[in-house]
């Protein structure tokens, strides 16, 4: 099963998935610019090359029989051996740019050990990705990944022609591309590809949207049309209500009138509130042709204070 590699954040949250492959070594360079994936041993030799600061694959290779890579101190260059005991044969170590490119190959009859010679920390600047002015560097990166001989391809079915998923990656529904980590996709049956939008399902969408937007447009306009309801308390006598267009007047010569006034009103507007209830009530027993002792104990609580109901009106109002 291919490998998956995965970055993180400090807070163990997902940044990038550089997909699935052959992998089984994962290497940084010294100032945590460069990142290198590679599979060795038992796996095809493939090495990628990727820039941390934009996520993007900078170069890749390909070291058959490799044993293990290093990271220059000055970080641009990589170095891959093939050591014993690990193997006996094809013992020596390359030299590779960061872009993929071969700079040195040196075999042995047996080798047994490579590294770099050590450098104090701050003798090599961290350095950005030099411009690709010449060809050069780009023909000798794919001449190495071409180096290897080419195989016969296995017999695959005309309709697996299309599914270049690994098979975690088919079963789990995600894309085995290299990718920023977001919102999960939508599942998708492996070896299903996404069904396009049937006319009617973009006809109703095209209308959900032109509903939307004319709800936007007329948004403004409609709140502009709407007027606050007017404050019962500073109208007029004559622009109020009928019902209410009996409110004493305050008395004069006292600073809080106006507030004494308000509460009177808003009292009487209560009272005459609950005496309609009782006029109500009424006419429906009348109406129902039943006596009031067949009334509940609430309804003829509220019927017995209506005399005390219009006294307490009439002097509010008087």
């Amino acid at each position: 099963m291919p490998a998956k590699a995965t970055l993180f954040d400090s807070r163990c949250k997902p940044l990038f998935d550089f997909g699935s492959g052959p992998r089984n070594l994962i290497r940084w360079n010294p100032h945590g610019r460069f990142l290198c994936l590679a599979g060795f041993g038992n796996l095809p030799g493939d090495v990628e090359v990727w820039e941390r600061s934009r996520l993007k694959q900078v170069g890749k290779a390909k070291a058959p029989c490799g044993v293990s890579a290093e990271w220059s101190p000055d970080g641009r260059h990589l170095l891959v051996a093939t050591t014993a005991p690990r193997l006996q044969v094809d013992n020596g170590f390359k030299v590779f740019k960061y872009n993929g490119s071969l700079l040195l190959h040196r075999p042995y009859g047996l080798l047994y050990q490579a590294e770099w010679t050590p450098a104090p920390e701050g003798v090599y600047a961290d350095r950005p990705p030099s411009p690709r002015s010449s060809k050069k560097d780009q023909a000798s990166s794919e001449a190495v990944v071409q180096a290897a001989p080419s195989k016969a391809a296995p017999y695959r079915p005309p309709n697996a022609a299309r599914m270049t998923c690994t098979f975690r990656a088919q079963l789990s529904g995600e894309d085995d591309k290299p990718r920023k980590i977001g919102a999960p996709k939508k599942y998708i049956p492996p070896g299903a590809e996404a069904a396009e939008p049937s006319k009617s399902a973009k006809k109703n969408a095209k209308k959900r949207e032109a509903a939307k937007a004319k709800k936007d447009t007329a948004a403004p306009h409609q709140a502009s049309a709407v007027k606050p309801a007017p404050d019962v308390a500073a109208l007029s006598i004559d622009d109020r209500p009928k019902a209410q267009q009996q409110e004493p007047q305050a008395p004069q010569g006292q600073g809080s009138g106006t507030d004494e006034a308000a509460e009177r009103a808003k009292r009487a507007r209560n009272v005459a509130k609950r005496l309609r209830q009782i006029e109500d009530l009424k006419a429906k027993v009348a109406a129902a042709g039943a006596s009031t002792a067949g009334l509940e104990a609430a309804q003829r609580e509220k019927l017995e204070q209506e005399a005390a109901l219009r006294a307490e009106l009439a002097s509010l109002q008087g």
